[in-house]
């Protein structure tokens, strides 16, 4: 059941890897039902508890972080753009291309091992089509060390280990997912776009598992 793993992945690495980022900018009730969610969902894995039933828990997860992100039970964010380099939309449209890297880069990782020609294509997507594109803004924003790290991290060291096979791909996602979080530190509302990446990741999950028939031990 490699689709049954892949979304089991996706699941995990939303809860484990982002929601952990994300969570504190939720509310505390909030936060901690999404919490219980994930964990559910899990239990029913571990379970094989019947399919459509995980399915419509993931649902469940992707719908409460939207309704949590469109208003009501997001943490507010300061607002004080006092000396701020970029303008609000430049903020905007810089966040949407690191939720875009970011989510590129988990689905890179989950599908590796099974499909390492994907994942190199979505490696790839994740630098030509969006990273290439926020590359001025970490400059202006004073962390252009920083940019050009990740610039190589991606385009080279990743392709290169995915073409070579190597089985260090998924730490080497890893340490470039962690120097993403940074640079969305940097821009505001990071809070907020990490909720995006959350529920792209679980959506996607859930598309994996609307394909299942029947769940299989998960190894």
């Amino acid at each position: 059941a490699v689709e049954l793993q892949d979304a089991y992945a996706f699941l995990m690495i939303a809860h484990e890897d982002v929601f952990a980022q994300a969570r504190s900018a939720y509310e505390p009730a909030t936060a901690d039902s999404i919490d219980s969610m994930f964990s559910q969902v899990a239990a029913d894995f571990d379970s094989r508890a019947d399919s459509a039933r995980v399915s419509a828990a993931a649902a469940d997860i992707a719908s409460a972080l939207g309704s949590a992100l469109e208003g009501g039970s997001m943490m507010a964010m300061d607002s004080d753009s006092e000396g701020d380099v970029l303008s609000e939309e430049e903020k905007r449209i810089a966040l949407e291309y690191v939720a875009n890297v970011q989510s590129l880069l988990m689905e890179a990782k989950s599908v590796y091992a099974t499909d390492p020609d994907r994942s190199l294509e979505l490696v790839k997507s994740a630098y030509i089509n969006n990273y290439e594109y926020i590359e001025d803004e970490i400059v202006e924003v004073g962390q252009g060390e920083l940019g050009s790290r990740v610039e190589l991290m991606i385009r080279d060291d990743l392709t290169r280990a995915i073409r070579a096979g190597s089985a260090d791909v998924p730490d080497m996602i890893d340490e470039v997912l962690e120097e993403m979080e940074v640079i969305a530190q940097v821009i505001p509302e990071f809070g907020a776009v990490a909720a995006i990446v959350l529920a792209v990741s679980v959506a996607a999950a859930v598309g994996l598992l609307s394909r299942q028939h029947a769940l299989a031990p998960v190894r």
